[in-house]
Parts: C-alpha cells; sequence; structure tokens
C-alpha cells in the first residue's frame, strides 16, 4: 500500500512539473514584449515569474524525494545490519570474512542510521514547504496569466 502511495505521489509530482514547464513554454513562445504601462500590462510578465517559481519548487521538490529514498536506504540498510549483529553470537561478527570489533560496528551503524532518520526528518519538512510553494505559485501563474489574457483588451 505504501508503495502504491510513493508511486501517486511521484507521479502527482512530476505531473505537476510538467504542467508548469508547459504552461510557461507555451505562453513563453507566443509572449510579445511591451512596455508596462499599467496594472493589466504587469499581469503577463509577472505570470512568467511565477510559473519560472513553480518549475523551481516542483524540481526542488522532486530532488528532495530522490534524497529522501536514498537516506531511506540508508536508515534501512543500518538497521538491518544492526539486526544481524544483534544477533551474532560474541565474537563472531564477521565482515567479508574478516572480524570485526561488534561493540564498534553497532555503535558505527547507530549513528548512521540515526543520521539518516534526522536528515530524513529536515527532507520532509522542506518537501512539504516546497509542495506547497510549487502549488501557490502554479495557481497564481495561471490565474494572472489568464486574467491578462481576457482584461488586456479592455485595458485600452
Amino acid at each position: 500500500m505504501y508503495k502504491a502511495y510513493q508511486a501517486g505521489v511521484a507521479k502527482f509530482d512530476y505531473f505537476m512539473l510538467g504542467m508548469s514547464t508547459a504552461v510557461l513554454a507555451y505562453e513563453a513562445q507566443s509572449y510579445k514584449p511591451q512596455r508596462i504601462a499599467g496594472f493589466f500590462s504587469a499581469l503577463e510578465p509577472l505570470s512568467f515569474i511565477l510559473l519560472l517559481a513553480a518549475v523551481y519548487y516542483g524540481l526542488k521538490r522532486v530532488q528532495g524525494i530522490v534524497a529522501m529514498d536514498r537516506f531511506s536506504y540508508r536508515r534501512l540498510d543500518a538497521g538491518e545490519k544492526l539486526d544481524v549483529l544483534a544477533k551474532a553470537p560474541q565474537g563472531a561478527a564477521r565482515i567479508a570474512g574478516q572480524p570485526i570489533d561488534r561493540e564498534a560496528e553497532i555503535s558505527r551503524l547507530t549513528e548512521q542510521r540515526n543520521d539518516a532518520a534526522k536528515q530524513i526528518d529536515k527532507l520532509t519538512e522542506a518537501t512539504s514547504r516546497f509542495y506547497a510553494l510549487r502549488d501557490a505559485t502554479f495557481m497564481l501563474g495561471v490565474s494572472m496569466l489568464v486574467l491578462s489574457k481576457l482584461l488586456s483588451p479592455y485595458a485600452n
């Protein structure tokens, strides 16, 4: 169930990133620069800035999720190794056939697992922030773009 949730979140993030990029690219190709003479003439350039910000935040969110997966793997790997070490009889712990200092290895793996958990917490907070910023800048950018198209004939 969790994998299906993760896949759905990733697809939505890619979709939003693609939509932001597509709207920005479509409008940028047909944009005709003009002198900013008032509120209505400023809407379109401001919408481009907001859409560009939406693309940036979307990319940062995807990068954050990839980094979270990497740290999640590290945390799980350290946890599995800790379980193996905890079940091994004293003096029987080996890596690549070489005996190891069990207590030092447990300490190192515990630190690695805790470090990964802290990084995941930081990234979770950051990606949540990027999610909100991406959606807000996308909606504002598209709204301003639509308003500029609808209201520009009446500004003259």
